[in-house]
């Protein structure tokens, strides 16, 4: 593996990630700002997802065909400077546009970078994606902490401070650029080169593996938002809280995104994910049932093994379709970064008809969907993925 890169890549996806992960935080503030009911808070994150979910398959699929490294740059500087904008928003229809334009720069960044994870991980992709996955679930993990510092200083502090992190991380990137695209061109000419790498594409399974991968979503994304709203809203405790609750959950989804990566080299990808899926639903279920003492450890067992499958999925969805490598990060992508929104909105529905500790039940259910669907998806055929890996590499 090129670790060197694998980190700039890892830090500028936790740069992007912070941002996206304030979000969350953000919407009990709106909320109360402007008024908003739970469906409506619901639809206001899902206007930074419905970009994503609709680009990166877009992004990946154009990717295959023109060089697309520049997307690293520019989709983690807008990132930046749309938060900002959501931040000193003078209205309601400002900071919904300015949270769609957010999710749009975390979706031109994820795919390419996904990609050349992917390319710098040689044998060990399974590790390599893991560690990029790490600086995305460490910035969701810091977000809800520093988003919540941040704001006590006022809403111009957290736009300077943001600002700044972005710049950092641009930094970084650009130090490591030119050896990106030349790892990126040495990927292209091996495509063009190996042809019989396109005769295993399996897009049936991938498939099936992203309906898993948009149900994963759904929960995990919900707990996101969920977590914020039930515990400040609902049962009125302290942001300060929620947000270490939260950031529990997702810090414990980092060190599970570590195991589950090295896991998945050593034991295949279906075992891993199938582990992940099953564990969490008791837990969810049990969530709003539990005494403050023991909340923090289950909700870090739960982000720890839900999160443990998501560099795996990614690396799964690619080695399905080895020759068209940006369709199918864009792809696995759209479904675990972009479509959590409409599970979100939907979950906001079930809580405005039943009451928000409503939720939880629903959230248990959704892995064990997923976990059906992934038993029905096979192992590729070893060889393909190997082939244009190996290209690439002479």
């Amino acid at each position: 593996m090129a670790t060197w890169v694998l980190l700039a890549i890892s830090f500028g996806h936790f740069a992007v990630d912070v941002v996206s992960g304030a979000i969350p935080v953000l919407l009990p503030h709106w909320q109360a700002l402007y008024g908003l009911s739970y469906t409506t808070t619901g639809l206001l994150l899902l206007a930074a997802t419905l970009g994503s979910a609709a680009l990166q398959p877009v992004v990946g699929a154009v990717g295959d065909r023109v060089r697309t490294t520049w997307l690293l740059l520019g989709g983690l500087a807008l990132s930046t400077v749309a938060l900002a904008a959501a931040l000193l928003a003078p209205s309601l229809w400002v900071v919904v546009v300015a949270v769609l334009l957010q999710g749009i720069g975390a979706a031109v960044y994820h795919p390419e970078a996904s990609k050349m994870t992917y390319l710098f991980g040689g044998e060990r992709r399974g590790v390599a994606m893991s560690i990029f996955q790490v600086g995305g679930n460490a910035g969701f993990g810091v977000s809800p902490v520093l988003t919540t510092l941040l704001l006590g200083a006022g809403v111009l502090a957290t736009a300077a401070g943001y600002g700044l992190l972005g710049a950092v991380a641009l930094g970084v990137l650009l130090y490591s650029y030119g050896r990106i695209r030349r790892r990126e061109s040495a990927h292209r000419h091996a495509v063009r080169t190996e042809a019989k790498a396109r005769d295993g594409d399996l897009w049936g399974p991938l498939l099936l593996l992203l309906g898993a991968v948009v149900l994963r979503t759904w929960v995990h994304t919900g707990t996101n938002a969920f977590v914020p709203l039930y515990f400040v809203t609902h049962l009125g405790r302290s942001a300060a809280f929620s947000g270490a609750l939260l950031s529990t959950y997702l810090l414990s989804g980092a060190a599970g995104s570590i195991v589950g990566g090295a896991l998945a080299d050593r034991l295949g990808r279906k075992p891993v994910i199938v582990t992940s899926l099953a564990v969490p639903p008791l837990l969810f279920y049990l969530l709003p049932r539990t005494p403050d003492a023991l909340l923090f450890p289950l909700v870090a067992v739960a982000g720890f093994f839900l999160t443990s499958s998501f560099p795996v999925t990614i690396v799964f969805g690619q080695e399905l379709l080895p020759s068209r490598l940006g369709t199918a990060t864009g792809l696995m992508l759209g479904a675990a970064v972009g479509t959590g929104g409409f599970g979100v909105t939907l979950l906001g529905m079930v809580a405005d008809r039943w009451g928000a500790p409503a939720v939880w039940p629903v959230m248990a259910v959704l892995p064990l969907l997923a976990l059906a669907l992934v038993a029905l998806v096979p192992r590729p055929a070893a060889g393909h993925s190997e082939a244009v890996q190996g290209a690439a590499g002479r």
